[in-house]
């Protein structure tokens, strides 16, 4: 982190940054894991709403999206 980003997490037990990025390691191994979903198989489903069920995928996503931002 120091490098990339010039950020020391030395310093700080419990580094925001670090929590983070845990965290969305943890949701993005979750989201890829190989056939999961349904929609892999059938790729029609993406044109479902997220509100149906069955579309827990597009739910996944976003709120994998609302974490990274």
């Amino acid at each position: 982190m120091r490098v990339a980003y010039g950020i020391e997490v030395d310093k700080e037990p419990e580094c925001d940054y670090l929590m983070i990025a845990e965290e969305l390691m943890v949701a993005f191994s979750s989201v890829f894991t190989p056939g999961k979903y349904l929609v892999e198989t059938f790729s029609v489903l993406r044109f479902l709403p997220a509100w149906m069920p069955g579309a827990g995928f597009k739910r996944d996503c976003a709120d994998l999206k609302r974490k990274a931002e």
